[in-house]
């Protein structure tokens, strides 16, 4: 029978839930975090169920108007839209409890190590709205403890050819830097950031590479700013933002039999804003004298377990 796992929070109006799975549920170095955003007020009528991972996963809600589906678009951010009340087909109606205002729904994870398509028996997690009657009620919550990690980062070395500073990173799906080693399948993606001191207004990757640390073989993953497929789709570019250039999720590989792995891109400093897709087409015009600095980026070494 699915372990339950309960998580509730007391408000007057807004009620955030945050399901976590007791210690060793989540296999190590994995993340699975589930939360209830229940709005701002009932009469909003706006909750929406919310899942992050970085693992293998089929999700679905036990609602009062039947069992619903998560959507997701890059298979880490999954999201299903709900409501208190009747009348919606679509969105997930929260069951409530006979003379309250305690909203509930039953979330069902099941996942697979890895990419591996066999899933384990599914986690329940049932999660809960609470909308007190009078006045603010102070936040109280359930203790659950956590099944994750603490969080891991890479630091990356810069560039030597320009004054800037530029550094490139592997993230989880908590946005947060990783270091020293992640299990082979987690999602995560790259991204690289440059100080300005160069007067430039952004980067954009022009290529980048898998490196095996132990035999220096490469695998290209980027070329002129479009995917190789071999980690993205085709016509896949980085998206920059300014200063910062983030790749798609993609599932931590290693080549051949090497547990050693390393990144490393070649940016392109922009003089003028390049914001957007890196495979998005020809590059922005600008006069003879606004020559773009190219810099070869390259993150640390991590095990891959």
């Amino acid at each position: 029978m699915s372990r339950l796992v309960i998580a509730v929070l007391f408000f007057a109006t807004v009620v955030g839930v945050l399901g976590i799975p007791a210690a060793n549920e989540i296999p190590s170095g994995f993340i699975l975090d589930v939360k209830a955003d229940c709005g701002r007020s009932r009469a909003l009528d706006r909750p929406v169920l919310r899942v992050k991972t970085d693992l293998n996963v089929v999700i679905k809600a036990k609602c009062s108007n039947g069992v619903k589906k998560f959507l997701t678009t890059d298979k880490v951010n999954y999201a299903l839209a709900g409501t208190f009340y009747g009348g919606s087909t679509s969105r997930c109606r929260f069951h409530r409890r006979a003379n309250s205002e305690v909203y509930t729904v039953i979330v069902y994870v099941s996942y697979g190590e890895g990419g591996s398509p066999i899933h384990k028996e599914p986690e329940a997690y049932s999660l809960t709205c609470t909308f007190a009657r009078k006045g603010l009620k102070s936040t109280k919550a359930l203790l659950v403890k956590p099944g994750f990690n603490p969080p891991v980062e890479l630091r990356s070395e810069a560039g030597s050819k320009t004054t800037s500073v530029l550094t490139l990173n592997i993230y989880n799906v908590r946005d947060q830097i990783i270091k020293g080693s992640i299990v082979r399948g987690c999602r995560v993606y790259l991204a690289a950031t440059t100080s300005g001191r160069n007067r430039e207004l952004g980067l954009r990757p022009v290529s980048c590479d898998a490196i095996s640390a132990t035999s220096g073989k490469r695998l290209p993953i980027l070329r002129a700013g479009c995917s190789t497929k071999a980690l993205w789709p085709a016509f896949t570019g980085f998206t920059t933002i300014g200063r910062r250039v983030r790749s798609p999720y993609f599932e931590m590989i290693q080549i051949e039999d090497d547990q050693k792995i390393s990144f490393e891109c070649v940016f392109t400093l922009c003089r003028t804003s390049c914001n957007g897709s890196s495979c998005a087409g020809s590059r922005p015009k600008r006069s003879s004298d606004e020559e773009d600095a190219e810099e070869v980026v390259r993150s640390e070494v991590m095990t891959v377990l």
